[in-house]
């Protein structure tokens, strides 16, 4: 692989169609990323037109031995990048073999002692991940159904605000311009005096909390993902059950110990 050293490779006030989503969207944002990766040829001179070219989908480094080449040439892979590690897992992405050696094996041992199997070939992997992450035949995403009480730490989940516990929300991530008049007093949140109204149309910080809003688990709270990074900070349920995009998978790298990067602005 040669990671390039910049996500847009010409100037411009505007961000190339090139970051990933946890949804596994690409699209075209300011957000930096920490790492770059990609899913074969799917772009045509400057535009993507295909969501994946096979099942190998692998996050790399940003530089890898002073390699560097332009992006969007012809034939050759393109260049996506990440926000985090956690987002590039929730994408469907697992560690490079080759730039990155040894979180490719820590990931390939997480796997085997995670699931309780073989270490396993990257084919074998890159076949698995594929069927976990998007429903076979089309480019939708696939969910799964997980006990809160289960994820570990670096999982994405999908948010619904129809559920929404304020109870559960940290007033120390709130931005108290955006919450409405019946939601603050003295600038201090009280729960009991959120408006749903306020909740539904997804005012919260800036409009972070919104319908199949992305948040990762990061100990005892969840922080929401915007276009934007890291927003909304909320208390993680005790019971139930979530809806996960991480695939099952890396879930289980996850729980098996792999020390998945997070921005730190998600703690």
């Amino acid at each position: 692989m040669s990671p390039s050293r910049n996500p847009n490779s010409r100037p411009s006030s505007s961000p190339s169609r090139n970051r990933v989503t946890p949804m596994g969207d690409i699209v075209a944002i300011p957000l930096r990323g920490a790492w770059t990766g990609n899913r074969g040829v799917i772009h045509s001179e400057r535009e993507i037109v295909r969501f994946h070219a096979s099942d190998l989908w692998i996050t790399c480094v940003l530089e890898f031995r002073g390699r560097w080449r332009e992006q969007w040439l012809p034939n050759r892979y393109t260049h996506l990048y990440f926000h985090d590690e956690a987002v590039s897992f929730a994408a469907g992405h697992r560690p490079c073999a080759e730039c990155r050696r040894d979180s490719y094996q820590r990931y390939r041992d997480a796997w085997a002692e995670g699931l309780g199997v073989e270490p396993p070939s990257a084919v074998a992997m890159n076949r698995q991940l594929h069927a976990e992450r998007i429903v076979r035949g089309t480019h939708r995403r696939r969910l799964h159904d997980q006990p809160w009480a289960d994820l570990p730490d670096g999982a994405f989940v999908v948010l619904d605000p129809e559920r929404l516990d304020p109870e559960r929300l940290d007033p120390e991530r709130l931005d108290p311009e955006r919450l409405g008049p019946a939601a603050l007093d003295g600038g201090e949140l009280d729960p009991g005096e959120l408006d749903p109204g306020e909740l539904d149309r997804g005012e919260l910080a800036g409009g972070a909390l919104s319908r199949g809003t992305p948040a990762v688990v990061s100990g005892d709270h969840l922080t929401e993902w915007a276009t934007e990074g890291y927003r909304t900070r909320r208390r993680r349920p005790r019971v139930g059950t979530a809806r996960v995009i991480t695939p099952p998978s890396t879930l289980a790298v996850l729980r098996a110990g792999y020390p998945v990067q997070v921005d730190d602005s998600a703690r």
